[in-house]
């Protein structure tokens, strides 16, 4: 049974990482959802807070290559 439990985690734990890296937008959606699934559980408000602030830093993050000098000329590494 506990053989289950630790499989069950991992494949959540890569699920969440391969998400978070093939569909950047979903880190907001993720964090303000887990916003409203804390106050609806009854958490203290800063718990909630701290959720919030966190998927406002996702939403504000640049995506893409930046300033990466391999990425000029139209090709990406």
């Amino acid at each position: 049974m506990m053989e289950i439990a630790i499989v069950a985690l991992v494949v959540v734990a890569c699920s969440l990482y391969w998400l978070r890296r093939l569909v950047p937008a979903s880190g907001p959606l993720f964090w303000r959802s887990a916003a409203g699934v804390v106050q609806g559980v009854g958490a203290p408000v800063q718990v909630r807070a701290s959720l919030m602030r966190r998927a406002e830093q996702a939403s504000s993050r640049r995506s893409g290559c930046g300033t990466c000098s391999k990425c000029s000329g139209g090709s990406c590494h």
